[in-house]
């Protein structure tokens, strides 16, 4: 079953040390650019409805 989700952002961090610390390894494409770690809160969760096809 696949399933939908209702969300609110909670909060957004730019360049923090926790996004640091979950970042996994280094992407030197994105050097100089901002990175955000968005935080979210699940409202509602909804099944898809199938088309029937």
């Amino acid at each position: 079953m696949k399933i939908s989700f209702v969300m609110t952002k909670i909060r957004e961090e730019e360049d923090s040390d926790l996004l640091k610390s979950l970042r996994r390894g280094q992407y030197p494409d994105t050097k100089g650019e901002s990175k955000f770690l968005v935080f979210f809160k699940v409202d509602q969760e909804l099944p898809l409805v199938s088309s029937g096809a």
